[in-house]
């Protein structure tokens, strides 16, 4: 059973109580920045060692990709 088959089934079963049920999105919220930290140290690395961590600051490109405008696709019925 795929995991969203089997998360379906729990939520509607009645059977999401325990280990791993669900819960409302804003209680998973609070959960979530309950357990938020802020980063604390702050160090530059090379690009190549920078897999896994996390960016302490935006990053904006230079310039934009794709440098032109590109066009809208658009669904005309006829």
């Amino acid at each position: 059973m795929n995991k969203i088959a089997h998360a379906t089934d729990l939520c509607c079963s009645g059977q999401n109580s325990g280990a791993g049920a669900l819960i409302p999105v804003d209680e998973a919220i609070a959960r979530s920045l309950a357990l938020a930290r802020p980063l604390s140290d702050i160090e530059q690395v090379p690009l190549e060692e920078a897999i896994g961590r996390v960016l302490a600051d935006d990053l904006y490109a230079p310039f934009a990709l794709p440098p032109f405008d590109s066009p809208r696709l658009s669904y005309h019925q006829q």
